[in-house]
């Protein structure tokens, strides 16, 4: 495998990445569209449809450090670029907005089962306000309104994170590695950037005789950071029967804006021979995703005017709500194992890591370096 073939494998990785990322992106931009049920409700089914995917994203950014359990020698580096994916339960695939205790909207056309971010490809059902109402001549007629249908699903079942990282050796066993992927702006989405930094001790360097053992004893931790955000560009809903006082500049700057850190922590064991390296370990990881939606959006409502004034004043209004999403996902916090090889030719490399847990994560790697 040639430079040039590496090169080649890196522009790959990063086309499949921008196009995962671009089909997620666009559904957390539809995320904005549930704001018009109001900052109660709306932060509810926002949480509701992205915690499977602040979970699984956590999981891959916690996944791929390690490559073999024995440290860089000093000096050393591996330049390694890969993609983990992280597998989402089918369980975590739907929610039932019923069960979600809702104050105000209600499923108005179709089943209460909706997709997650990680669903089906298939739109939820609709949800709104029925209301009733008694015009001045006594007629009592039905209205729905703020109707939104629940977006749909990737299709994709999985959720990936980029791997992007290098790792040097410096002394005494001692591995420190750093992950970093600029900002990069997915066309009329958004933008993504990561950072990330991890040790690797060896024990092995640490305890008298280590070196005679005949495997390579190692601890390793990592911390990694995303930020992620999408314009999800929300506007009222316009009707005959619907009063709107505001400019459409009014609704210009609205942002959803997301973070997630994820840390981890592992215990290996393994063997590096001329060719192939393999390891197993056992390890720790927690992680966590924010969510918030920043800017000025759109909610209907009902004009209380119109009851004083029905000849004059619309049924419905428009109102603004301000900054109405804030939402912390909570990911894995629990112990996990991991087992993993790597192929080595030269300087390049070939690397596969598994981790089992809830949400099981399955790493690839091509590197360049010089252990």
């Amino acid at each position: 495998m040639s430079f040039s073939a590496l090169k080649r494998t890196v522009v790959l990785f990063i086309v499949l990445l921008m196009s995962v990322a671009s089909t997620a992106s666009a559904q957390i931009s539809e995320v904005g569209e549930l704001i018009k049920a109001g900052k109660e409700d709306a932060n509810v089914l926002v949480e509701a449809y992205l915690q499977p995917f602040g979970t699984a994203f956590g999981a891959g950014l916690n996944a791929g450090w390690v490559s073999t359990a024995r440290p860089i020698k000093p000096l050393g580096f591996d330049l390694r670029v890969g993609v983990a994916l992280a597998t989402v339960p089918v369980e975590d695939e739907v929610f039932d907005i019923a069960a979600l205790g809702l104050s105000k909207l209600r499923v108005l056309e179709g089943s209460s089962t909706s997709p997650t971010i990680v669903g089906e490809d298939v739109s939820g059902p609709v949800v709104g306000l029925r209301e009733t109402f008694t015009d001045p001549l006594g007629n009592t007629y039905t209205e729905e309104i703020a109707l939104l249908t629940m977006p749909s699903g990737t299709g994709f079942g999985g959720v990936p994170a980029p791997q992007v990282q290098l790792a040097v050796g410096l002394i005494r066993g001692i591995e420190v590695a750093v992950r970093y992927v600029p900002e990069m702006d997915i066309a009329d989405y958004g933008s993504v950037g990561l950072v990330g930094a991890g040790v690797k001790v060896g024990i092995n360097d640490m305890i008298p005789g280590g070196k005679f053992l005949p495997v390579d004893i190692s601890l390793q931790g990592g911390y990694t950071m995303l930020n992620a955000s999408a314009e999800p560009e929300v506007t009222p809903t316009v009707g005959a029967n619907v009063k709107n006082d505001f400019a459409a500049s009014t609704w210009s700057n609205q942002s959803v804006d997301i973070e997630a850190e994820a840390v981890t922590a592992n215990l290996l064991v393994g063997k590096t021979l001329p060719f192939i390296s393999v390891f197993a370990g056992v390890g720790y990881q927690t992680s966590s995703m924010t969510v918030a939606a920043s800017g000025n959006y759109p909610i209907t409502s009902v004009n209380p005017d119109f009851e004083t004034d029905p000849l004059n004043e619309k049924l419905y209004r428009v109102e603004q709500v301000t900054d109405p999403i804030d939402l912390e996902l909570a990911g894995l916090d629990t112990i996990h194992y991991l087992a993993g090889v790597r192929l080595k030719i030269a300087i390049l490399s070939i690397s596969a890591t598994y981790t089992m847990s809830d949400y099981p994560v399955a790493s690839v790697g091509v590197g360049l370096g010089i252990r």
